[in-house]
């Protein structure tokens, strides 16, 4: 079931740069009946769904270099020295740190499902009757809605970022890589908005964002593999379906889910994450 539901979630979050470890993540703590296993065993999974969409975004022309640099290297580091960490964690505050973090993935996912609905094409305007105009600005040939214009691509800045955005982009990177490799997310939901106000063209960061996620899942699962805490099992059944769900969804990326699915999903992870906040805190 975690196998199936873990394919789903990986196609439709490819399509926007994310994996939705997020939902995993429950799961497999209910099926391995360990917390920091759980966490570790769901990074390297989410990591192999990463890795698929990125390759499809990599060769899209998607990812850009630089943010692999100031932002996927910070990220892959700090996911590495904190998942060496997680063993001196308390099993209450790592649950309670994970509730958290899922009650804020929802918000952003939340909003994602507003963009989509916002962005989602107007219906076909119906043609004009014979010998009546169109409205002003609709072409009325045929009987045929006018096409949406194509979504511009990025074009590359000659300027060079400046020490702000440089500084700016390190910061989030080592922050949400840190944060990955103790509660066991690559958090790519968190990461792409941050991505975009930070100026990132949205294909760009969509692509950019799942290579991150793929260079923190291995990072920070290298970590925790010393210590035994990955679960072979779940990488390979969980893992294989993830592998595939994510392929197919970066092969979709201008053909966005609908805003309802993101809207179930963070209803779901918000449920979730507030059981596992008062779950820790009543077995601390």
């Amino acid at each position: 079931m975690a196998a199936l539901v873990s394919g789903a979630l990986a196609y439709f979050g490819a399509m926007v740069g994310s994996v939705l470890g997020q939902f995993r993540l429950p799961l497999l703590i209910a099926a391995l009946e360990s917390t920091p296993v759980a966490a570790a065993s769901n990074l390297a999974i989410s990591s192999l769904g990463a890795a698929t969409g990125a390759l499809a975004h990599a060769r899209g022309g998607r990812v850009q270099l630089r943010l692999l640099l100031t932002i996927g290297l910070p990220s892959t580091l700090a996911a590495y020295v904190a998942a060496r960490l997680v063993p001196q964690a308390d099993v209450w505050w790592l649950e309670a740190l994970i509730g958290a973090t899922l009650v804020i993935s929802a918000v952003g996912l939340a909003r994602q499902a507003a963009r989509l609905r916002d962005d989602a094409p107007a219906p076909a305007a119906e043609p004009a009757p014979d010998g009546e105009a169109a409205p002003d600005g609709e072409a009325a040939s045929d009987g045929e809605a006018t096409p949406p214009a194509p979504t511009p691509e990025p074009t590359p800045d000659p300027r060079p970022p400046s020490a702000g955005l440089v500084s700016a982009e390190i910061l989030v990177g080592a922050t949400l890589g840190a944060l990955s490799g103790l509660v066991g997310l690559l958090l790519g939901s968190l990461r792409l908005p941050a991505m975009l106000r930070l100026g990132v063209h949205p294909l760009q960061a969509v692509g950019t964002n799942m290579a991150i996620g793929f260079f923190t899942g291995v990072a920070g699962a290298l970590g925790a593999v010393g210590g035994g805490r990955v679960s072979w099992l779940a990488l390979v059944g969980v893992g294989g379906l993830t592998f595939v769900g994510a392929w197919l969804g970066a092969r979709q990326t201008k053909k966005l889910p609908r805003a309802r699915h993101f809207v179930f999903i963070a209803l779901m992870l918000l449920a979730v994450g507030a059981w596992m906040i008062s779950h820790a805190l009543s077995a601390r």
